[in-house]
């Protein structure tokens, strides 16, 4: 997997707070929730740079496949950290405390909700 600084920074911030809720985390589960964020970011860029629609072999538009991709890999982000229970949702469930609201993993969740 190719380094992203955007993607390093998101995992730090997971990390960060894991450390900070004093809880443990399998690696399998971080590496699977790292790598399905980075595969998130790429199509994200590529998505931004071809666009939602896309020419087919007929020259017809049609929806970019990319996007069940970035929905896919969001979604198993997603099931990653309620794995972690570092959602606002499995928070709110353990009354764990409050997460810094402008880290890039709430900006994620923000954005992805």
């Amino acid at each position: 997997m190719k380094e992203n600084n955007i993607v390093k920074q998101f995992i730090n911030s997971v990390v960060a707070q894991l450390n900070e809720d004093k809880k443990e985390c399998d690696s399998a589960l971080l590496y699977m929730l790292e790598c399905n964020y980075d595969l998130f970011i790429q199509c994200q860029l590529q998505i931004a740079q071809l666009g939602l629609l896309i020419p087919d072999t007929k020259g017809n538009l049609v929806k970019n496949p990319l996007l069940k991709v970035q929905t896919d890999s969001q979604i198993q982000c997603i099931k990653c950290l309620n794995d972690m229970l570092i959602t606002p949702k499995q928070r709110a469930k353990s009354a764990t405390p409050n997460i810094d609201e402008e880290s890039p993993l709430m900006n994620f969740l923000k954005n992805n909700n």
